[in-house]
């Protein structure tokens, strides 16, 4: 049996749906969510199996807008069934979470207002749903509600102890909070419990984000991403993740196959714009800076707010000889994140590049000291500014700052070697040819 969304208001209206509740799916679904899509009616009087049909679409695929739709179908047809059900009240919740963290941030006004109050009706009708207290300590951890999630977390492990779900909500609220190893020890506890491959993938998957972005340990990362493909092959995320792992590693062939599997089992711009990132490095890597600058720009076509990529042309231009161009994907990328110590120093090397103006080369190069103090580039532009001007005692400080952060890096080696006639040449011409000290692009 068929019906067009825009016929089910009324009854939805009828069955406890409140007028602002569909106000605010046309508000962040667009009038598509309501008018114009067939809702399928299921035969099986089995909510639960519904309401899983619906969640299943909205963990595979991420927030995909069509895939959002068709949960909703599902959800919709549960509260028409029983307006009581939890399930139904749950699968909204569950996709106005979806909906909020769709994109880079979680929108807290979408989670509080919509995602919350549909998650608490469905507690009140069914607070022994595992489901529903997961679902309340994920919104409370990204709403950074702590406490509210740690006690949902406690009920979750009351109602299934010998389920791996609430040890793997349990280690997402610790990474949240910072609590990486706990995180971990949670993790590999919900290894240790009964759970769906989808559930056994999630926690495998969730240890090699982890060790990926926190622990900084790629090796361990690879490994696990591996046992979550294994657990759950047709996870495009997963594939996503392990491509962006290789490409840390500069291992850009696999890293290529990685998002390339990632693009074949579900086509999606973050994979698209990844591969074509990662082939630019390639190409730049065998030296077709031309090509490599293609890709990049394409890439960039996709997600132009990625302010590291805008960086990564900016390399490739000054390689190239395009100062200019450089010079604008840099602004760009101290633009889209003011607090991106690298643009800063790559901006810094640029001022004294493009018209060796080492007053704005210093300016910049203590911008990215101060926002991050341990990152030596900063240090090394510093003190190349400061010799070029003749200041050699601040640039000597500058450069022995930059030695203890970086003793292997090669222009820490080449000062190691001509320290001693650096210190002797204190006259105003010192080094002001820029190149007294060796170039660090890119690092």
């Amino acid at each position: 049996m068929k019906r067009l969304a825009c016929t089910a208001l009324l009854p939805l209206m009828k069955h406890s749906l409140s007028v602002m509740t569909l106000y605010g799916i046309v508000t962040a679904f667009g009038i598509d969510a309501l008018c114009g899509i067939s809702v399928h009616a299921e035969s099986t009087k089995d909510l639960r199996a519904l309401y899983q049909k619906g969640a299943a679409l909205l963990d595979a695929l991420q927030g995909n807008p069509s895939q959002i739709l068709e949960a909703y179908q599902y959800f919709q047809e549960i509260l028409h069934q029983d307006a009581n059900s939890p399930y139904g009240h749950l699968g909204m919740s569950r996709m106005y979470r979806t909906k909020a963290c769709g994109d880079k941030e979680c929108d807290p006004m979408i989670l509080r207002k919509h995602a919350l109050p549909l998650a608490l009706q469905a507690e009140a009708l069914g607070p022994e749903i595992l489901e529903v207290r997961t679902n309340l300590v994920n919104i409370y951890r990204l709403l950074g509600e702590f406490r509210k999630a740690e006690e949902e977390v406690q009920e979750a492990l009351r109602i299934a102890p010998d389920q791996a779900l609430p040890y793997l909500v349990f280690g997402y609220l610790l990474e949240k909070q910072g609590k990486y190893q706990e995180a971990v020890a949670r993790y590999e506890e919900a290894l240790l419990r009964q759970a769906t491959p989808e559930i056994r993938a999630g926690a495998f998957e969730a240890l090699g984000e982890l060790f990926r972005t926190k622990l900084r340990n790629p090796a361990k990362a690879v490994e696990y991403f591996k046992q979550a493909i294994a657990a759950h092959e047709n996870a495009p995320w997963t594939y996503n993740n392990l491509g962006l792992v290789y490409e840390d590693l500069g291992q850009y062939d696999f890293a290529v196959a990685s998002f390339t599997r990632a693009l074949e089992l579900m086509p999606f711009k973050v994979a698209q714009h990844n591969l074509l990132r990662v082939r630019g490095r390639l190409a730049e890597q065998k030296g077709e800076l031309e090509e490599a600058i293609r890709l990049y720009e394409q890439a960039l076509l996709l997600l132009p707010d990625n302010f590291t990529l805008h960086n990564m042309v900016a390399v490739a231009y000054t390689k190239r000889g395009g100062l200019q161009q450089a010079h604008r994907h840099l602004e760009q990328a101290i633009q889209l994140n003011p607090r991106y110590a690298q643009g800063y120093a790559n901006l810094a090397m640029m001022m004294e590049r493009l018209n060796n103006d080492y007053h704005a080369q210093l300016k910049y190069a203590q911008e990215a000291i101060r926002l991050d103090p341990q990152y030596a580039p900063g240090y090394l532009e510093a003190g190349r500014a400061c010799q070029a001007m003749g200041r050699m005692d601040e640039a000597f400080a500058y450069y022995q700052k930059y030695m203890e952060r970086d003793p292997e890096g090669d222009a820490a080696i080449w000062l190691r070697k001509k320290f001693p006639q650096l210190h002797r040449s204190h006259e105003p011409d010192a080094g002001k040819s820029g190149n007294a000290v060796k170039d660090n692009w890119g690092r």
